[in-house]
């Protein structure tokens, strides 16, 4: 009987070192933190395969030329085709959700013992918020192991610009207001809005950094716009705003934005939406100068 209890006591023993020396094991793996880049609207197409962790390194068709990256280890781009049907909510071979999709497979699985931050522009950020929603329906988050997202003039919003793109095409250096664009046409601001729910964000915050620069384009954007501006896109989208209106500039946290006009009135966010301190506005630069805004995100 003693010998029993002992030979038992010596195999629980065993089965604890060796779950104890596995798990040591596995928390000897260094983790590796990607830096993903998501593009915004675009008439080129900046699809490229995203099957391992060497690809995504060229930044193709040079959306993010002339950004200093900083040293900012790993950094890979995502990147999708603008004409791929439904534009950003599209699961074509190319299309953005898609894309998206192998990237987070790639970058970002949790078993695969990779974590990741990510880094949207624009259009990007409606790409980004929809996936979300998208691996909270389908409960699929706890695969990934996302650590930060920054999405700079975000547009999950939606843009007057996309809307209005068919009475502007005249204006310079948009040239995604003209000719077939599947991706412009999805950001316009009923698309963008009711497509999907934008509060859920499979629990993860979306941090956000606006801008105002009006005087870009020649200012002939303005009248187009809402509010306090980049000169492409109004603050109701940029500080995730549940609805469309003029507002001032982003406030700190995730509280609620003041109307420009209506000085009295507030309007709230989208859940999980907020601005930090160090974002709350760089007065001053446009909508282009936005995809540099990533500076001050936290380390890995």
């Amino acid at each position: 009987m003693r010998l029993k209890r002992k030979k038992t006591k010596i195999v629980g023993s065993l089965v604890f070192l060796t779950a104890t020396f596995l798990l040591s094991a596995g928390g000897l793996q260094a983790q590796t933190t990607y830096n993903l880049f998501v593009h915004g609207l675009s008439s080129s197409d900046h699809c490229a395969q995203i099957n391992n962790t060497t690809d995504g390194r060229t930044d193709l068709r040079g959306y993010w030329s002339g950004i200093n990256f900083g040293g900012m280890p790993n950094v890979r781009f995502v990147g999708f085709a603008p004409n791929a049907t439904n534009g950003a909510f599209s699961w074509d071979s190319c299309g953005a959700q898609a894309q998206l999709a192998r990237a987070l497979n790639t970058f970002c699985r949790r078993f695969n013992n990779h974590r990741c931050r990510i880094f949207t522009h624009s259009t990007g950020g409606l790409v980004l918020a929809r996936h979300l929603e998208y691996l909270q329906s389908a409960q699929l988050a706890h695969f990934y192991d996302i650590r930060y997202m920054r999405l700079m003039a975000n547009a999950s919003g939606g843009a007057e610009l996309a809307s209005a793109a068919g009475t502007i095409q005249h204006i310079p250096l948009l040239g995604w207001l003209t000719g077939r664009n599947a991706v412009r046409d999805s950001v316009r601001i009923g698309p963008a809005r009711d497509t999907f729910n934008h509060n859920r964000t499979a629990g993860l915050t979306l941090w956000l950094t606006s801008g105002e620069g009006r005087a870009s384009y020649w200012a002939v954007t303005r009248p187009f716009l809402r509010g306090t501006n980049d000169s492409v896109l109004s603050n109701h989208t940029m500080c995730g705003v549940n609805e469309v209106a003029s507002f001032q500039r982003c406030p700190v946290g995730s509280g609620q934005v003041r109307h420009t006009n209506l000085f009295w009135r507030l309007s709230s966010r989208w859940d999980n939406y907020a601005t930090d301190a160090d974002q709350t506005m760089f007065v001053g630069n446009d909508h282009s100068a936005a995809r540099g805004q990533f500076v001050g995100a936290p380390s890995p």
